[in-house]
């Protein structure tokens, strides 16, 4: 998935591969991604009425900022 942000990267939301794909590492969960490049490959602007959603305990300081 390319142009899309997570936005919920947590050890749940991350899961290895299986015998001969061990090595492999993908996220899961991709309810709270959004799309931030357009099909032209633009960044999009962050739309001010959007709420900032996130699981606290894996946010960074700057993000918890943005909420409070």
């Amino acid at each position: 998935m390319r142009g899309y942000i997570h936005r919920n990267i947590k050890p749940s939301n991350i899961v290895l591969g299986f015998q001969d794909d061990w090595n492999e590492i993908n996220l899961i969960d991709f309810s709270m991604a959004c799309l931030y490049r357009s099909s032209t490959g633009k960044h999009l602007k962050k739309n001010p009425s959007t709420k900032v959603r996130a699981t606290l305990d894996f946010s960074s300081m700057f993000h918890i900022a943005d909420i409070a």
